[in-house]
């Protein structure tokens, strides 16, 4: 790309000047290569690397605190799953949670977290069979299950 040369020129110039600058960005392209490439088995040296540059307390002080929970973090940075999807719900129940203004007590938050069922998992992930219907399992078996009381003997 011919535009690419130039920015990558334009970004070295500060670097030339700061040797401050230049050894961390090499300690976050590092830390960036261990994020990308699940590499969490090194972090040990790059925590000492990292701490090693008496000129960046910052750095410093980010490596040790990563090295509070060791295993935590190796586990995260090694580990290809993430508890991603979770984090998601958890952040949209808090929205909802948020848009009540606290006005309303549980019930209705767990009202608008199941009416908003559908919406979240999308069309392609609900079940087509003839008796499923559009609500959340927990409602569908509950609205079952009082059916088949009232229909039974």
């Amino acid at each position: 790309m011919p535009g690419r040369s130039a920015s990558q020129a334009a970004s070295k110039a500060p670097l030339a000047n700061c040797p401050e600058l230049t050894a961390l960005a090499e300690h976050v392209r590092s830390l960036a290569h261990m994020l990308t490439h699940l590499q969490g088995d090194r972090l040990p040296e790059w925590s000492e690397a990292a701490s090693a540059t008496a000129e960046l307390l910052s750095l410093r002080q980010f490596a040790q605190y990563l090295l509070r929970d060791l295993d935590a973090v190796t586990a995260g940075l090694t580990l290809a799953w993430n508890s991603g999807v979770v984090e998601g719900h958890v952040n949209r129940i808090k929205m909802l949670k948020r848009q009540m203004f606290g006005r309303a007590g549980f019930e209705l938050l767990r009202k608008r977290v199941l009416l908003a069922w559908p919406s979240v998992t999308g069309p392609h992930e609900v079940d087509q069979s003839p008796s499923s219907s559009t609500e959340p399992p927990a409602r569908r078996m509950g609205s079952q299950s009082t059916t088949a009381s009232a229909t039974g003997p």
